[in-house]
């Protein structure tokens, strides 16, 4: 797995290269050669050279923490792919969505109780030991001309449920998700949540009446729909990652230089401690530097309706000496999700030492657009009712 697809692919091409030993492939590259009870590392080389590869279409997305997507090399054959759920696979397709939720957070309510992603997700993604839950599934050898068919991943009981309101199952899909980020949904049932899977209102559900349903769960829906295309980094969002931006939007995580020139060379590199490998090449993460400060008179202006949501403070967050995000509210820097703080997290992978190279533009300016997507998120997660 690497966040930059050229460098995973020299690492596989070193590994199926049969003219290099199996000592050189461990002096290079430890972790994959390293053998345990379950996995022989030396048997599973020879297997996959013997066969030849590698497979191209075992390059593949993958969502590996929230906003924080890799590349991934999935192996079909053998088990270089530790957990790799062979199973899993054939239902992640174009369109289709995934939840990743767990029966219970450990982190508990405090924060978004779900992620949501298209591509293929981590074991760890929300929880440990979480469980992805696609809204449709792929079924082979339904459709004997047209191919696999797809059917939606409910109950019979839910599917009758939606037929009354004349819905589909991305309606309760989105609906699930828009409830399971909203505060006042965790705030009323923290309890619960903290021992059990979640419950999900439905609207109609308890006394058969679809008076008014439909159109809650239709509203409800068109939440969710807003929160999953904020969730998802691949998806542009207009008026928050794709110009022009919205007017609260604007002056978010504004990517500068401490004497306002454009970044440039050295700005690039993140060392301001945010991360370190730890036992094992664990990334631990470091302290970073992170300066707390009262909104400019025009940033108050930008975002006066949203401070609620998004907090009284705001911070500007260093790549180094010289390179900063400015303005990033107080919410949003200490958003949570899968149990971390989202911004943190991603910082602690890319200190320099860490990724070993500096940040790529685009990676700046991923950092600003995920700091933007939470905003959005906050705000209207906020809106929502229990």
């Amino acid at each position: 797995m690497d966040t930059d697809i050229d460098r995973l692919r020299a690492r596989v091409g070193d590994y199926f290269d049969a003219a290099i030993s199996h000592e050189e492939i461990a002096r290079r590259y430890p972790q994959v050669m390293k053998s345990t009870a379950q996995f022989d590392a030396r048997a599973v080389r020879d297997a996959l050279l013997r066969r030849g590869g590698p497979d191209e279409s075992g390059f593949i997305h993958f969502a590996y923490r929230p906003f924080d997507n890799r590349w991934l090399y999935w192996e079909k054959d053998t088990n270089l792919l530790d957990r790799k759920r062979a199973d899993y696979r054939p239902h992640v397709f174009q369109g289709n969505r995934w939840l990743s939720s767990a029966q219970h957070l450990r982190k508990g309510a405090g924060e978004p109780q779900t992620c949501c992603t298209s591509d293929m997700g981590s074991l760890h993604l929300i929880e440990r030991g979480a469980l992805m839950f696609p809204a449709r599934l792929r079924e082979e050898g339904l459709g004997a001309v047209t191919g696999p068919e797809l059917r939606a991943n409910v109950s019979e009981t839910a599917q009758e449920y939606l037929d009354r309101l004349d819905l589909g199952v991305e309606d309760l899909f989105h609906h699930v998700l828009a409830t399971l980020h909203a505060p006042a949904y965790r705030e009323a049932n923290a309890g619960a949540l903290r021992m059990e899977w979640p419950r999900i209102p439905l609207p109609g559900w308890s006394d058969g009446n679809s008076d008014g349903a439909t159109q809650a769960l239709a509203e409800s829906a068109a939440c969710g729909r807003e929160i999953a295309a904020l969730l998802d980094s691949e998806i542009a969002v207009p008026g928050v990652t794709r110009l022009p931006l919205r007017p609260e939007i604007a002056l978010i995580a504004v990517p500068s230089t401490v004497v306002g020139r454009h970044m440039a060379g050295e700005d690039f590199a993140v060392t301001a401690r945010w991360g370190h490998f730890g036992a094992g090449d664990a990334v631990m993460p470091g302290t970073g530097r992170v300066v707390e400060r009262a909104y400019t008179t025009e940033e108050f202006a930008a975002i006066a309706d949203a401070v609620p949501a998004l907090g009284e403070t705001t911070f500007d967050v260093y790549l180094n000496e010289e390179a900063l995000w400015r303005n990033i509210p107080a919410a949003v820097w200490g958003y949570k999700l899968g149990g971390y703080q989202v911004l943190k997290k991603w910082l602690s992978y890319r200190e320099h030492k860490v990724l070993g190279r500096r940040l790529q533009a685009e990676e700046v300016q991923h950092f600003a657009n995920t700091a933007r997507r939470i905003s959005a998120l906050l705000m209207v997660s906020s809106s929502r009712t229990a």
